[in-house]
C-alpha cells in the first residue's frame, strides 16, 4: 500500500486507508474520527485501552496511515487543529482592525474566491465521476444544511 501524501490531513489518510484497514484498525479509525481532540491528548495506551486493542495494534494502525509511528500520528492530529483553527485567529485579527463596508465585502469576495479555487483545484474527475454516479444510482439522497448552507443545500436539494 502507498504511502498518502505528507499534507494529507489524519482524516483523509483515513478515508484513503479504511478499505484497506483490519477490523481493528478500523475501529481505531472510527474513535480517532469520533474524539480527534481527546486522541490528540491521548498516550497510544490509553488510546488502545479506550478502543480495546492492544497497544501493538493502535501502533500499527498509525504506521498503516503512513506514519513513522503513534507519535507522529498524534503530531499530525495537532496541526490539524491549528490549521482548522487559522481562519478564527484570522477573523478575530480581521475583526479588531476598523474597516469600512466597502472593504468588508471586498475582503470577503476575495476570500470567497480563494475559496473556490482551492476547491476548484482539488477536485479529482475520478472522484467526481464516481460521487455523481453514486447519487445517480442511489435510491435516496439526503441533503443537509445548516445556518447559512441551508440556503445553498436548499437549491442543490431542487
Amino acid at each position: 500500500m502507498s504511502a498518502p501524501p505528507d499534507d494529507a490531513s489524519v482524516a483523509q489518510r483515513i478515508a484513503r486507508s479504511f478499505p484497506t484497514l483490519s477490523q481493528s484498525h478500523r475501529e481505531v479509525a472510527r474513535y480517532v474520527l469520533d474524539h480527534p481532540l481527546k486522541v490528540a491528548t491521548l498516550p497510544v495506551a490509553e488510546l488502545a485501552e479506550l478502543v480495546g486493542v492492544s497497544v501493538a495494534t493502535a501502533n500499527r494502525f498509525a504506521r498503516a496511515l503512513g506514519y513513522e509511528g503513534y507519535a507522529q500520528f498524534r503530531a499530525a492530529l495537532v496541526l490539524g487543529f491549528e490549521s482548522a483553527l487559522a481562519p478564527v485567529e484570522k477573523l478575530r485579527g480581521d475583526l479588531e482592525r476598523p474597516a469600512d463596508p466597502a472593504s468588508v465585502v471586498d475582503a470577503t469576495l476575495a476570500a470567497i474566491g480563494r475559496n473556490l479555487e482551492a476547491t476548484r483545484s482539488g477536485l479529482d474527475a475520478g472522484t467526481c465521476e464516481r460521487a455523481v454516479a453514486a447519487i445517480r444510482t442511489a435510491r435516496r439522497v439526503y441533503v443537509f444544511g445548516f445556518g447559512s448552507s441551508s440556503w445553498p443545500a436548499g437549491l442543490l436539494a431542487r
